[in-house]
């Protein structure tokens, strides 16, 4: 495990400090951040792009997870040069309104649109998670603030990051847990390192999607995942709200994981 956390430090930072390579008694993210980086997160200084889906916020008809007693919670993040309200149209398509409680989290770094189309659906800045050890942290107290979630789900980029954290180890290495139980991944591409991780997932992705071949290697990293594929490219179009099979895949897996 430590190789894994090494080599998922030398993804996000570019090279591992040697400060890593001996760390000292696990601590929170949030009290780790306080002593060794800066004393907020971006999504500390940054309100407007902490978002509870609107829709979530109407909870009473939504289906009870059979352990909580409660709906499904998710966290959900975006991929590179994206927002979080191009998240929302993504979780629109998944029909999640009619599913569980999400909110929703913008990266820490600036960036351009992923496409230009996103700027007719946007107005708000765009960001990506970039190479940087802190947007795993950033992640991880947020979930400790906000939590607990059910589960992760990652567009892209955001695929990989909630891949990474969710192997086995890899939080606790960075001073948290583990405790989201199942994940989602749109159109997503595989984080560095080896191991796999031993959550239920359901894998997406575009049959026209020049990303296909990178979110069949993410697939790969899960055990037993559910594969789902739709005829689009690197996108959820809403028009899947309409598309029988894909809606049904998706009530089967959700029905699944209110079990868990």
């Amino acid at each position: 495990m430590p190789s894994l956390i090494k080599d998922l430090a030398g993804y996000f930072l570019g090279s591992v400090p040697e400060a890593s390579k001996a760390r000292p008694p696990a601590t929170t993210p949030a009290q780790r951040d306080d002593k060794t980086d800066a004393k907020t997160w971006w999504w500390e200084t940054r309100e407007t792009d902490r978002d509870a889906f609107a829709s979530s916020r109407h909870r009473a008809h939504l289906p009870r997870c059979k352990r909580t007693g409660r709906p499904l919670k998710i966290l959900a993040l975006h991929g590179r040069g994206s927002n979080n309200d191009i998240t929302a149209i993504q979780l629109s398509s998944l029909e999640v309104p009619t599913r569980c409680v999400a909110d929703l989290l913008s990266a820490p770094r600036d960036s351009s649109p992923q496409s230009d189309v996103f700027h007719m659906l946007s107005n708000r800045p765009f960001h990506e998670w970039g190479h940087d050890e802190k947007a795993l942290k950033g992640v991880l107290a947020y979930i400790e603030r906000y939590g607990p979630y059910d589960g992760l789900y990652g567009f892209s980029q955001g695929a990989a990051v909630v891949t990474a954290l969710s192997k086995p180890g890899v939080a606790e290495g960075f001073g948290s847990k583990r405790t989201w139980r199942f994940v989602i991944c749109a159109c997503g591409v595989p984080p560095p390192g080896d191991g796999t991780v031993d959550l239920p997932s359901l894998q997406i992705s575009g049959r026209r999607d020049p990303f296909l071949s990178a979110s069949r290697a993410l697939a790969d990293v899960y055990e037993a995942p559910v594969l789902l594929e739709h005829a689009g490219g690197h996108e959820l179009p809403l028009k899947l709200r309409h598309d029988a099979r894909f809606k049904d895949a998706l009530d089967a897996f959700f029905d699944r994981v209110l079990e868990l």
